[in-house]
């Protein structure tokens, strides 16, 4: 697990907020609700987000085990990392416990969302939030709605254009060699790269390290976001996965 601490804390945290028990399943009796009623997740800047820890998980059109099946999933990335998902909505169980989660998927088409269960995941809060400003070549993070980190980027070429869009950070990668190309990590992204879709996995954007600094500020990569070495390792840190990544023309 992620290491969120007991149960207690984050069950405080999650009241906290989202100012409402019934993210949490009360005691019997407690409370009812609309079977199927859907809500809404999170604020602008504190966010839920869920862990698959173990077995597989199937994403559908719908919060119903008879709706079409989108993706499955098992509990680790293609990089071997612990699968999170950034929730979005919720549905409803008449104990007013979330019986279904609507994730952000990270696949093709961009922007792919879907059902799924709630039952086996691990929900935790997310403070953070990232910004990317491909215009004015800029990341912004921000924890609890303040600024923490305004960094300079190199963003994707006429070519191989940053994809615009609400994604989230669906994995942190530490690598070996801190002077390789990625330099010292990077956070992949729920997002694709609208032309380069023979690269593996089809080719996935992430914020990442660089071999060279002199190419940030400038539009020169495939797609991907680079940031300096020590400030990715700030943001590797820092940014959990589950954050949000909104990114602007």
């Amino acid at each position: 697990m992620l290491g969120r601490g007991n149960d207690l804390p984050l069950r405080l945290a999650l009241v906290a907020a989202f100012g409402c028990v019934a993210l949490l399943a009360p005691a019997s009796g407690a409370a009812t609700c609309a079977t199927g009623a859907i809500e809404r997740v999170g604020t602008e800047n504190v966010r839920l987000s869920v862990e698959l820890s173990r077995g597989r998980l199937i994403a559908r059109t719908a919060p119903s085990d008879d709706a079409p099946a989108v993706r499955t999933f098992g509990p680790r990335t293609p990089e071997g990392v612990t699968r999170v998902f950034l929730v979005r909505q919720r549905a409803l169980a008449a104990n007013c416990a979330a019986a279904w989660y609507q994730v952000d998927l990270p696949i093709r088409p961009n922007g792919m969302r879907g059902w799924v269960r709630a039952a086996g995941l691990h929900p935790y809060v997310v403070h953070w939030r990232l910004r990317i400003e491909l215009g004015r070549r800029r990341l912004i993070a921000y924890e609890s709605g303040r600024e923490r980190l305004r960094l300079t980027v190199a963003v994707g070429r006429a070519g191989t254009p940053t994809p615009t869009g609400s994604y989230y950070v669906f994995e942190a990668l530490t690598l070996t060699d801190p002077r390789g190309p990625y330099g010292p990590g990077a956070l992949g992204l729920s997002s694709f790269s609208p032309v380069l879709t023979g690269w593996t996995r089809g080719g996935p954007i992430a914020i990442h390290g660089t071999d060279e600094a002199s190419t940030v500020g400038g539009a020169v990569s495939n797609g991907c976001v680079r940031v300096r070495n020590e400030q990715m390792r700030k943001l590797l840190r820092e940014v959990p996965p589950g954050t949000p990544v909104d990114v602007v023309a």
